[in-house]
C-alpha cells in the first residue's frame, strides 16, 4: 500500500470510527516505535484489517477505476461518432474550415476556460467532477454501510488540504478529453480510409487571402511532424461553386486536404492532452507522496496523545512527590451557561471513557495534549458551563502541569467538582495527596468525589 493510500486509509478509520475508542488497537499502537503519525496509521491498519474497511477502500478504488474506464470508453466512442457525423456520408462537399471546428471546437474552449482556472483560482475539470460523482454513486450502491462515505470524505479532504484537487480532477479530464479526441482521430481515418471526400471552404463577404493564410497557419506544426498543406492554388480552387468543386478537385488535393485536417487534429486536439495529463498526473503523484497527517490538528490530538508511550504522556505515574508547587482557583464573577460538562484530564485506556451511567444531557470531552488543554480553557472561557466535573486519574501523581490546568479550568465557573476516576487502585497515600492539593486550589472537600455515582450524580443532576 502506498504511503497515501495508508494516510487515506488512516482518515478513513477515524471517521469511520467518530468518537468510538479502540483500548486493543491503541494498546497495539503503544507498543510500536515511531512518532505519532506513524502509530496512529499503525492503529489505522490494525482496525482496518480487523473490520474490513481496507477491503472497502480498495472496493472503492476499484469502482473509482472502473469509472474512469466507463468515462473513457464513452468517450472514445462519442469521438468516432461525431467523427462520422460531422464528415458525413461524401454525397456532399466537406467544409474544412467549419469540420475542423466543430471537431475541435468545444475542446479547445474547454481548455481555455481549464487555463484561466488558474488566475481565477478555481478547480475547473467538469469531466472530472463526472467522474467523481460517478464512482460516488457506484459505491453508495455496494455499500450501505456509512464506511463508503468516511473513505469518500477522507479522500477528498486529505486532497484538498494539500491543493491536489485540481490536479486530480484535471488528470481525470484532460484523459477523458485526449480520449475524444482519439475516437475523432479513429472515426476522421476510417472514414477517410472507406470514402472519398471533397474538400471545399465556403464564404459571403471575406476574401480568398483570408482562407490561404489560414489553412497555411494552422498547417505550420503539423508540417513540422510531416504533415501536408494544400497548395495556395489548391486552397483557392476549393472556394469556387460547389459543381466545379466536385468536378475539378483531384486526388492529390483531396489527399492534401485530408492529412492537413488529420495533423491539425492531432496537433491541436490530441498532442495538448497529452501533454497537460502527463504534468498534470506528475503533479499529482509528486503531490501525493509530500502528504502528512497534521497530528497537532483537533483531528488527530487526542488520538496522538492516547497512543503515546506512557514515558511521552504529559501525566507522571511515578511515585508519589514529596511536595508540590501550590496553585490558587481564581473564581471570575460573570452568569454560568446551560450545559453540565464532564473534562477528563489523561484519562488511562484501562478505564473507560466516556463512563457509563451518565446522563444524556452531560456533555463530555477527553484532554490528553497540551494543544487540547488550551483549547478546552478557551472553550470554557467563552462559554463557561452551568456544571463543570473535572476527572482526573487517582492512580496518576499530580504534577505541577495538571495542577496548574485544573485550576484554570476551575476558575471558569463557580460550580466545579473533581472527580477522582479508578480510585479503588491508587494508595491511600497518593489519594491524601490529591486531596490535600485539591483543598489547596480552592476545590472544597465535599465537591472532591471518589466514589463513580456520586461523582456521576452529581454532574447528572438538573439545578
Amino acid at each position: 500500500m502506498s504511503e497515501f493510500n495508508k494516510r487515506w486509509l488512516a482518515d478513513a478509520v477515524r471517521r469511520n470510527r467518530t468518537d468510538t475508542r479502540d483500548e486493543v488497537a491503541e494498546k497495539h499502537a503503544r507498543s510500536l516505535t515511531g512518532d505519532a503519525e506513524q502509530r496512529i496509521l499503525a492503529w489505522a491498519e490494525f482496525i482496518a484489517e480487523r473490520d474490513g474497511l481496507k477491503d472497502r477502500l480498495q472496493a472503492w478504488r476499484h469502482s473509482a477505476g472502473w469509472a474512469l474506464l466507463g468515462l473513457l470508453l464513452l468517450g472514445l466512442l462519442s469521438g468516432f461518432a461525431a467523427a462520422l457525423a460531422v464528415l458525413g456520408d461524401s454525397s456532399s462537399p466537406v467544409n474544412v474550415i467549419w469540420a475542423l471546428g466543430s471537431l475541435l471546437g468545444i475542446n479547445l474552449l474547454l481548455l481555455l476556460v481549464w487555463l484561466l482556472s488558474f488566475s481565477a483560482n478555481t478547480q475547473a475539470g467538469s469531466l472530472g467532477r463526472l467522474w467523481y460523482l460517478m464512482t460516488v454513486a457506484f459505491q453508495k450502491r455496494l455499500q450501505k454501510s456509512g464506511s463508503a462515505a468516511a473513505i469518500t470524505q477522507a479522500f477528498t479532504t486529505l486532497t484538498a488540504k494539500a491543493g491536489l484537487s485540481r490536479w486530480w480532477l484535471s488528470v481525470v479530464s484532460h484523459l477523458s478529453w485526449l480520449s475524444i479526441m482519439l475516437g475523432v482521430l479513429a472515426g476522421l481515418m476510417l472514414a477517410l480510409a472507406l470514402r472519398s471526400y471533397v474538400f471545399v471552404w465556403e464564404t459571403t463577404i471575406l476574401p480568398t487571402s483570408v482562407f490561404i493564410g489560414l489553412v497555411e497557419s494552422l498547417g505550420v506544426l503539423p508540417g513540422m511532424l510531416g504533415f501536408a498543406t494544400p497548395s495556395p492554388d489548391a486552397i483557392a480552387i476549393s472556394g469556387a461553386q460547389t459543381e466545379t468543386i466536385m468536378a475539378a478537385q483531384s486526388d492529390l488535393q483531396r489527399r492534401a486536404w485530408a492529412s492537413w485536417l488529420t495533423g491539425c487534429l492531432l496537433v491541436y486536439g490530441i498532442l495538448p492532452r497529452l501533454l497537460l495529463s502527463v504534468v498534470c498526473w506528475l503533479r499529482l503523484t509528486f503531490g501525493l507522496r509530500n502528504i502528512r497527517l497534521q497530528t497537532s490538528s483537533l483531528a488527530w490530538v487526542s488520538l496522538a496523545g492516547r497512543l503515546a508511550p506512557d514515558s511521552e504522556k504529559a501525566g507522571v505515574t511515578d511515585p508519589a512527590p514529596v511536595s508540590l508547587p501550590s496553585f490558587r482557583r481564581r473564581t471570575r464573577p460573570g452568569r454560568a451557561g446551560e450545559a453540565s460538562l464532564l473534562v477528563g484530564l489523561e484519562i488511562a485506556s484501562d478505564l473507560p471513557w466516556p463512563p457509563g451511567g451518565l446522563a444524556d444531557r452531560v456533555q463530555t470531552h477527553l484532554v490528553d495534549s497540551r494543544q487540547q488543554r488550551e483549547y478546552v480553557l478557551e472553550q470554557l472561557g467563552v462559554d463557561p458551563p452551568h456544571k463543570l466535573l473535572l476527572a482526573c486519574v487517582a492512580a496518576q501523581s499530580p504534577d505541577r502541569g495538571a495542577l496548574h490546568w485544573l485550576a484554570e479550568a476551575a476558575s471558569q465557573t463557580s460550580s466545579v467538582a473533581v472527580w477522582l476516576m479508578g480510585a479503588d487502585r491508587a494508595s491511600v497515600e497518593r489519594l491524601a495527596i490529591w486531596r490535600q492539593c485539591l483543598l489547596d486550589l480552592g476545590i472544597s472537600a465535599q465537591m472532591i468525589f471518589d466514589a463513580d455515582d456520586k461523582a456521576l450524580a452529581w454532574v447528572g443532576e438538573s439545578s
